[in-house]
């Protein structure tokens, strides 16, 4: 048991995009793999939450190496040509969790991170934060250890809970979030014992707000690849680069 997992969230629905968004591509690579290579250089597991195979969307099939909580969840590799987004996952070279309950949202992750990797903290990331960094992440981690029950990042947008860290005490409070008809993990986050980490602190790892710039629907995606082609990425991979040689 590591005392630190990076879980990175990699399996919804997607409704808005139309389409899978760990798949994305950005450059010579995937979001989720720019997500993936940022958490990397951190020392701390890394592991992938997905829905459970059956739920993955618009995708038949899941290959074996999932790992669910029921071993009767588990399918069989897709037979044609085209990944899904299963295979696509497993291929990733990193463990990947399902979700222990289905349609539970950000929280069934954070919930299936803390219960399967029996971690004291969780590092929780979207998939598609394809500008998040290295020295970020170094930076959000340097709090540790939390006294809290979670240190969330503020952006002018406001909290930032899927790029934040949770601490094992939050249990039972997202135990109760579970169980209730709100599934926001922001209002979940509203209600925990939190540090804020502010825009002021980090803004020098961030000079072009780009940090948490997600992905939710086609027109966000083309920003992203606007600005993956322009000067405002490089500034971005200065930051990541420079953690990792």
């Amino acid at each position: 048991m590591s005392d630190l997992t990076v879980a990175v969230l990699a399996g919804g629905h997607s409704r808005r995009m139309g389409s899978p968004k760990p798949m994305l591509r950005l450059g010579s690579s995937s979001v989720v793999e720019r997500v993936t290579a940022a958490a990397r250089p951190l020392g701390a597991p890394v592991v992938l939450i997905a829905a459970p195979p059956t739920l993955l969307p618009e995708e038949p099939g899941a290959p074996h190496t999932l790992i669910s909580s029921d071993p009767e969840s588990r399918g069989s590799p897709h037979p044609n040509d085209e990944p899904s987004l299963a295979d696509f996952l497993a291929s990733l070279d990193l463990p990947v969790y399902c979700d222990l309950e289905p349609d539970r949202g950000p929280l069934g992750g954070l919930q299936a991170a803390f219960e399967l990797t029996g971690s004291a903290e969780i590092l929780l990331l979207a998939c598609d934060l394809p500008f998040v960094t290295t020295a970020f992440l170094r930076f959000l981690l340097d709090r540790r250890p939390l006294t809290a029950d979670a240190l969330v990042p503020r952006s002018e947008s406001g909290p930032e809970p899927l790029c934040a860290l949770y601490s094992i005490s939050c249990r039972a409070s997202l135990a109760r979030a579970l169980r209730g008809p709100n599934l926001s993990i922001r209002r979940f986050v509203d209600g925990l014992d939190a540090v804020v980490l502010h825009q002021s602190e980090y803004e020098h790892l961030d000079p072009e707000s780009l940090l948490f710039t997600n992905l939710n629907t086609p027109e966000d995606y083309q920003r992203a690849r606007d600005l993956w082609s322009g000067p405002m990425a490089q500034i971005t991979c200065r930051f990541t680069l420079s953690e990792e040689t």
